[in-house]
């Protein structure tokens, strides 16, 4: 396997998508050899509760043994890993990377279970975006194994400990899949920086937004001098035909993107929200360029007691939680709210002794940041009425299931069959999921236990039949029985046969005794309207 990237690190654009012809020269960031000098001070810590915790090695087909040895030669070659004869253990983990290789790391879950936490604070993305509103030339450098460059502290080597079918090795550098790994890296990544406020740090991505070309490219030796004294190391990219293919891709995926406006404390600014039986949502736009445009999105379900409640509570509900949501936005500036419900825009006219205790709690947070409350259309209201009728696509609980996976014996004979490409995915509480790759969708496989509950939520939407469910199941989920399963469970759904019609019965026509006299029995039948 290649151990260098073959694509450049650092991008530079334009927010209207044009690149700056004078600023091509690209620089890659890449890994120094582990054996050479550390220039900082930082190490990652462990501080763990509990005994140690240990793990059996996990058996592996022989592509994917091959492909662990491989990589574990590599580290032990530099130093990242060293054999270890440790009381703590970790199963491997070979996590599937977005082009399809492993990275091999720990399943560190229960280390991470007895991990005391670092408080250290992680940036949100939002932070940034708002401080953008006159920078037009961004440089992103994204860091190539930057865990790699902070050691872990020698006494606590022994914990990071991943036991393999062909040894037991430990970390010397920090590995992927620690709880506080990510604080500790923007601690570091803090300190490199330090005093330049140009730069934007978020984990192992730099951003550097300048106002003016000028600027950029003294901001930009700026940041790469102070890389390079932290100990990382810079040279130019050999320029192929196949780099500067990926390149122009790159600048028309940036020139068509739909991109957010940059918040702007100078022009007018709007809330405009919606609510529906299920969910509500929200846009945050200001008014730029005579229109309005988006700075920010929000969305979210109610619960099923929130679904209950009238529609002029969902309304008001869908108000508060968006103002609560993009307060960071909304504090000290003047706005408007937009709601396409009429009564609301007198919410604020009345006494609040009339109101229910939750309507004047959510009244009361409201008029803290505006109370200035307009009617829209419905017809007007396109953006915040869609974000309301979003839902989540499922409610199956993937995490359980990923859990179950881990002890299940067909998952095992399954992932020797050659016509299914399993691969594990990761999801976002950071456990993994064992899915089929072999068709254009990505299919989880589902333990025992969990597929009658996923048959239910698949065929309980419309209650399809037989074949059209079969169908459906197969191309979202796979287990060794499914189509047996599946035409058993829907042959048996007992809404299914409550609503199937079997027979069509006719009533017979009425019969009528003969009268015992003239008119003593008068029919009468009822015809029109007639026309005027």
């Amino acid at each position: 396997m290649s151990q260098e990237p073959v694509l450049p690190a650092l991008i530079m654009f334009t927010a209207n998508g044009k690149i700056k012809d004078a600023l091509l020269e690209v620089v890659l960031v890449i890994l120094p050899n582990c054996t050479s000098e550390i220039k900082h001070d930082v190490k990652h810590f462990i501080e763990t509760n509990g005994q140690p915790i240990h793990a059996k090695a996990r058996q592996l087909d022989p592509k994917r043994l091959a492909i662990a040895k491989e990589e574990f030669t590599f580290m032990l070659n530099n130093e990242i890993i060293r054999p270890s004869n440790s009381q703590w253990s970790s199963s491997l983990h070979l996590a599937t990377k977005k082009d399809g290789s492993y990275r091999p790391c720990g399943d560190y879950r229960q280390l991470n279970a007895q991990t005391i936490p670092d408080r250290y604070p992680i940036h949100r993305l939002e932070d940034f975006h708002q401080i953008l509103k006159e920078t037009k030339i961004f440089s992103k450098i994204d860091l190539f194994k930057a865990y790699f460059q902070i050691p872990i502290a020698e006494e606590h080597k022994c914990k990071t400990a991943i036991i393999t079918p062909f040894g037991l090795y430990e970390f010397n550098v920090m590995s992927f899949g620690l709880k506080n790994a990510p604080a500790t890296f923007q601690r570091f990544i803090h300190e490199v920086l330090r005093g330049l406020d140009f730069v934007f740090p978020y984990l192992d991505d730099i951003l550097i937004a300048p106002k003016s070309s000028q600027e950029h490219e003294i901001h930009l030796n700026l940041v790469l001098e102070r890389l390079n004294t932290f100990g990382k190391d810079k040279r130019k990219i050999q320029w192929t035909d196949e780099a500067e293919k990926q390149f122009e891709k790159c600048k028309n995926d940036l020139a068509n993107a739909t991109l957010l406006s940059f918040p702007n404390s100078e022009l007018p600014l709007s809330l405009f929200t919606n609510a529906s039986d299920t969910a509500i949502g929200a846009v945050l736009q200001q008014y730029e360029n005579s229109t309005w445009q988006p700075i920010a999105f929000y969305s979210k379900k109610l619960n099923d007691t929130q679904q209950n409640y009238s529609t002029y509570d969902r309304e008001l509900l869908g108000i508060y939680l968006s103002v609560k949501h993009f307060k960071h936005y909304l504090e000290g500036r003047t706005f408007t709210i937009y709601t396409d419900h009429k009564s609301l825009i007198f919410a604020f006219h009345q006494k609040l002794d009339k109101a229910a205790p939750r309507q004047a709690r959510q009244l009361n947070y409201i008029s803290q940041f505006s109370t200035d409350i307009k009617y829209i259309k419905g017809e007007n209201n396109i953006v915040a009425d869609t974000l309301s009728r979003v839902t989540e696509v499922s409610s199956i609980d993937y995490d359980q299931i990923a859990d179950a996976q881990t002890q299940d014996e067909e998952l095992k004979s399954l992932q020797t069959i050659t016509s299914l490409n399993l691969k594990e995915y990761p999801l976002p509480s950071g456990k993994y999921l064992w899915c089929d790759t072999s068709t254009s969708k990505i299919r989880p496989y589902i333990p025992e236990a969990f597929r009658k509950q996923v048959f239910h939520h698949i065929h309980g939407l419309s209650h399809p039949g037989i074949k059209s469910t079969i169908k459906l199941m197969n191309s979202k989920f796979i287990w060794p029985s499914i189509k047996k399963d599946v035409q058993l469970w829907t042959r048996t759904c007992i809404p299914c046969k409550k609503a199937k019609i079997n027979r069509h019965t006719k009533t017979k026509l009425g019969e009528f005794e003969v009268p015992s006299g003239r008119f003593c029995v008068v029919h009468i039948d009822l015809i029109g309207p007639l026309p005027p």
